[in-house]
């Protein structure tokens, strides 16, 4: 999500801007609907189904630190269209 948001600021073809931002959130409102916690005790983690190595079945349907930042950054890009994290 975050690198399509970010390809959709530096895309200068509008038509391919558009279609990697519509991609963007079409993965993001995803996310939120069906990899949310539906309670605050049911997970650590703010996106559900992560997995860190299914051939060897280690982390398989959990939470991880690199999918919540991820999500976190693209719903900071997404609610403050301006901001600017790394740069």
């Amino acid at each position: 999500m975050c690198g399509l948001l970010e390809i959709a600021l530096l895309e200068t073809d509008a038509d391919r801007a558009a279609l990697a931002s519509e991609h963007a959130h079409l993965i993001l409102t995803s996310l939120i609907s069906s990899c949310t916690p539906t309670a605050p005790e049911a997970s650590d983690a703010l996106l559900l189904h992560s997995v860190y190595d299914l051939p060897k079945g280690n982390r398989v349907d959990e939470g991880s630190l690199w999918g919540d930042y991820f999500y976190l950054e693209a719903l900071t890009r997404v609610s403050r269209p301006g901001w600017r994290g790394y740069r």
